[in-house]
């Protein structure tokens, strides 16, 4: 495979098929395969809240690896805040170990207690937030900065390729919705959750994005070099 289509396949060819499996998988009927994505005990112990799990410890590895490399301040600060940011997110996805502990009957439910924070009004808010960050900031900025623009700018904008990958996500969100209006499963615990199949890849393009600054490119300036942000000038 070479170098074009290897990237084809880590940007949007891979996410779309995982993710459509799993919806697929969800809405198929099956409730073993329901059962493998989001089980009626507890969805959050399924294959898609894991798979965000695991996608946002990525996001804070590579953040953390971007933060050693940083070479001025302002490289840290940002790999920083990034890194902070994934490990906040981590802990209100995990609810900060209270499915885990309550799967091994260590802690129960008491009058509907929720530990995290986005699960107290302000979930709609948020999912909001992430949708217009992913409109703005991974669709529109990459087509819209030209080659020639201020480095400082190039370097923080997304590859270009990232904007088809929002646009998969869209599709794949859209057909899930569609699936979910008409149905009929039993134990269907994603019923007002289906937006969860989004944000798996809004956490995918957070990776990508993040490991494409990590390995490819500098903060313009960083060791004297006023030249352009991107170690592979193909980039």
């Amino acid at each position: 495979m070479n170098a074009k289509l290897k990237r084809h396949f880590f940007y949007w060819v891979l996410p779309t098929s995982v993710i459509l499996t799993y919806v697929l998988m969800y809405f198929s009927g099956t409730p073993v395969l329901q059962s493998i994505i989001a089980p009626a005990f507890n969805r959050e112990l399924g294959l898609l809240e894991s798979t965000q799990h695991l996608l946002l410890v990525a996001v804070i590895v590579m953040a953390a690896l971007g933060l050693r490399r940083a070479e001025v301040p302002i490289e840290r600060l940002g790999y920083g805040l990034a890194t902070g940011l994934a490990v906040f997110q981590l802990l209100e996805e995990l609810n900060y170990g209270y499915h885990y502990l309550n799967a091994l009957g260590l802690v129960t439910e008491t009058g509907g207690v929720r530990w995290n924070i986005h699960n107290r009004g302000i979930s709609t808010p948020m999912k909001t937030a992430g949708d217009l960050v992913l409109f703005f900031y991974f669709f529109l900025l990459p087509l819209c900065v030209r080659p020639d623009g201020p480095a400082w700018l190039r370097f923080l904008s997304p590859p270009r390729l990232l904007a088809l990958t929002v646009l998969c996500s869209v599709a794949v969100s859209k057909f899930a919705h569609q699936l979910n209006e008409h149905a009929e499963l039993s134990n269907h615990v994603l019923e007002s959750g289906v937006s969860e199949f989004r944000e798996t890849f809004i956490y995918y393009v957070v990776l990508i994005y993040i490991r494409e600054l990590v390995t490819n490119r500098r903060w313009p300036g960083w060791k004297g070099e006023r030249g352009s942000p991107f170690k592979d000038q193909s980039a």
